[in-house]
């Protein structure tokens, strides 16, 4: 899987876990890529960690769980761009098409499977946990 980050996490001190720690890093592609950042920002006060995924056809992003203490206040969103895939998360599948925005509880396991017939590219972001979250 390739991975385009905009936002990345940080630490303070070596061994520190990336999972536990609210330090979030813009890269140089963060500059780059306006048109997804005003769209987001329409809907989203605050973006924190994101990043481009793109998952060659046939390929597998195995179950996990997104552990640390950062996550306990994050919503995570997939804006899916290109490709068709399957998305479990806990025990619900779903078929993921082109142009969908779905948010999903990734303290729960979830994996992705590739079933398109062309990369899949997705934009996976988190947000501050709030009511007013789509």
């Amino acid at each position: 899987m390739d991975v385009l980050q905009l936002i990345v996490g940080g630490v303070e001190n070596e061994g520190q876990y990336v999972g536990n720690t609210e330090i979030c890093i813009k890269t140089p592609a963060y500059e780059k890529h306006t048109e997804i950042l005003n769209y987001l920002s329409k809907y989203f006060k605050k973006l924190r960690r994101c990043a481009f995924l793109a998952l060659p056809v046939g390929e597998i992003v195995g179950s996990h769980i997104d552990e640390g203490t950062y996550y306990l206040t994050k919503d995570r969103y997939h804006l899916s761009i290109q490709g068709k895939y399957e998305y479990t998360v806990g025990d619900e599948t779903i078929i993921v098409e082109p142009g969908t925005l779905f948010w999903f509880n990734n303290k729960l396991p979830h994996k992705a499977v590739n079933i398109g017939d062309n990369v899949r590219i997705t934009f996976v972001f988190d947000v501050p946990h709030h009511k007013s979250n789509l």
